[in-house]
């Protein structure tokens, strides 16, 4: 071989070995980032889990406090306090009535269309 053609060949040698070395830096650091990316996704879901059993605990607390609070007062006295609140807050009454009818007319809906389901499939 001539000098040149050895030169050039060390060249292409060298060139392939920094290639290689590059190549593996960035597998390793692909590697790193995505061990990292799963070790905050796994973070971040079991931080999510705790926020929703916390809002849970939070809810049934409060339903159970709803709860007591209907079966201590008679229906004359929640109707009162449904017909003060209604003139105090007019616009906000009619949103929730209006909310609420939303509400059992989907229920409704979704059960008729379960009972129609139910009579075809029998």
């Amino acid at each position: 071989m001539t000098k040149h053609n050895q030169n050039a060949s060390d060249i292409i040698n060298s060139g392939k070995a920094t290639a290689e070395e590059v190549a593996a830096q960035g597998k390793a650091a692909v590697e790193s980032a995505t061990e990292k990316a799963k070790a905050m996704a796994e973070a971040g879901a079991a931080e999510a889990q705790s926020h929703v059993d916390q809002a849970r605990a939070v809810l049934a607390e409060n339903v159970e406090q709803a709860t007591a609070a209907l079966r201590e007062t008679s229906f004359s006295d929640i109707a009162a306090r449904t017909k003060t609140f209604a003139k105090d807050h007019p616009a906000l009454f009619v949103t929730g009535v209006a909310l609420a009818g939303y509400a059992l007319t989907r229920v409704l809906r979704s059960e008729a269309k379960t009972d129609g389901a139910d009579s075809k499939a029998e």
